[in-house]
């Protein structure tokens, strides 16, 4: 999509001011990626318990995308933030 397949094609893409766009692209896909994720996750009443792990300020996001859909649907959902 983006047409970046190596690092230096990156490295090309952001010396030619196209760094800003990357990095917003990139990040709709992530949540766009995330929102599938987490509809799939709110429609399985199996699911009990998903654990997310990374980096914190990641982890706020993820849990906040993930715990939407579940309330908009009627589910209990909670996060527990570690440390």
């Amino acid at each position: 999509m983006l047409g970046i397949g190596t690092i230096g094609s990156l490295n090309d893409a952001i010396a030619a001011g196209r760094g800003q766009e990357i990095m917003l692209l990139q990040e709709a896909l992530m949540e766009q990626k995330i929102g599938n994720l987490a509809a799939q996750i709110a429609s399985d009443d199996k699911k009990k318990f998903v654990m997310i792990a990374g980096p914190s300020s990641s982890q706020d996001i993820v849990c906040q995308q993930t715990v939407n859909p579940a309330y908009r649907k009627g589910q209990k959902a909670t996060s527990v933030k570690s440390g």
